[in-house]
């Protein structure tokens, strides 16, 4: 039976996609079967970050009964996982039952041993539907004051709703005045952060080439922290290299 991970977060515009892919991405590379799906029903976007906008088939036509499951499961080639997209059509919303997420994430989980659900940047419906779905947990946030504060609601949510709490994570992390110090959003949230990917010019980059920066860009920091953070989740061992700049705030190998 494999795993259902729930990447969720309190706003948009943090990177919560961008993780997913990479998360999804890095974790094939340590050889596990892995399925991301994009539950962002009504504003989906995985299709771009994967190169494959348009698909026959999506988790859209599943949940309003136009499909079956593995009809709408494609491979990524690049990055040896598979995907369900959502569709980017808005004919098709006003048939969907999103109630019916969990009951397809259960059948598909005895098939990978990660299923990776990329969710929606607010708590609405999908959102509950979800968590609901989920095993377990990771919420994604950005290192300024409004982010982190929605994202310790979220991880309260969860919380309450018996679900295995990842951690907080903090993407797009550089040190600078305007930003929160790790310390300080530790003291938020009343525990260590589960990890931070620092700010990357390659991460834009792979967008335009629509693939994953932990492929295109394996030796950049970020990259390495997506293998931390990946390594983490599957309880392999963390991997640690000589201290730079970057590795003085990786607070998690403290």
């Amino acid at each position: 039976m494999g795993k259902v991970i729930g990447i969720v977060s309190g706003k948009g515009g943090v990177g919560k996609t961008i993780f997913s892919v990479n998360l999804a991405s890095t974790l094939a590379k340590k050889g596990f079967s892995v399925l991301l799906i994009d539950t962002n029903v009504t504003s989906p976007n995985i299709s771009f970050f994967v190169g494959s906008p348009i698909k026959r088939y999506t988790l859209t036509d599943v949940l309003s009964g136009e499909c079956n499951i593995n009809d709408s499961i494609y491979a990524y080639t690049k990055g040896n996982f598979s995907y369900m997209p959502s569709s980017l059509s808005i004919n098709k919303l006003y048939k969907v039952s999103i109630s019916k997420l969990k009951s397809i994430v259960d059948a598909l989980k005895t098939q990978y041993d990660y299923v990776v659900l990329d969710g929606p940047a607010n708590m609405d419906g999908e959102f509950l539907e979800v968590v609901r779905a989920s095993d377990e947990l990771a919420v994604i946030a950005t290192p300024d004051i409004i982010s982190v504060t929605d994202a310790l609601r979220v991880l309260e949510f969860g919380r309450r709703h018996g679900r295995k709490i990842i951690g907080l994570i903090i993407n797009k992390y550089e040190q600078k005045d305007y930003n929160l110090k790790v310390k300080d959003i530790e003291l938020l949230a009343g525990d260590k952060l589960f990890g931070a990917i620092p700010r990357d010019e390659n991460i834009k980059m792979s967008l335009v080439k629509r693939a994953p920066v932990c492929l295109l860009y394996p030796k950049t920091n970020s990259t390495f922290a997506f293998e931390q953070i990946a390594c983490k989740i599957a309880g392999l061992p963390v991997p640690i290299k000589k201290k730079n700049l970057w590795d003085k705030i990786c607070f998690w190998n403290d």
